[in-house]
């Protein structure tokens, strides 16, 4: 549970200490221990995850600048397929479009069903971060 998911994101952030900001860690450590025999095991997928550093393939968001990015691109996309909603967000929202697009990945995954977001977390995996966008 929460407990769990609180000792291993301190975990990490003790074994990862150059990871200034990652919002989607709790939630990623938290389905990651469903399918985790008990918590040593989970720590070493999400180390695993954190840890690739292949040219290209970026699994999540490590710093304030790279989650930055994530949702200015999410609102660009906004923008381009739905130009009408997105200027109706950011007029009625009064904010820029950084604020207005922060929560982007609980919008999109925040009432999917555990089979659902495991299988997406599945395709992410072997994909990448390009199957968000």
């Amino acid at each position: 549970g929460v407990g769990a998911t609180r000792k291993i994101v301190a975990c990490v952030a003790s074994q990862f200490p150059d990871i200034s900001y990652c919002p989607a860690l709790p939630s990623m450590v938290a389905l990651l221990l469903h399918f985790s025999q008990d918590e040593a095991e989970c720590f070493e997928k999400v180390s695993r995850i954190l840890a690739c550093n292949e040219p290209g393939r970026r699994l999540l968001d490590q710093t304030f600048l790279a989650y930055e990015s994530s949702c200015m691109t999410f609102g660009d996309l906004a923008n381009k397929y739905c130009t009408s909603v997105h200027k109706l967000l950011v007029a009625a929202t009064g904010q820029d479009v950084l604020e207005v697009y922060s929560d982007w990945m609980r919008w999109v995954f925040g009432d999917l069903p555990l089979p659902h977001a495991a299988r997406v977390l599945d395709v992410f995996l072997v994909e990448g971060y390009k199957i968000l966008f």
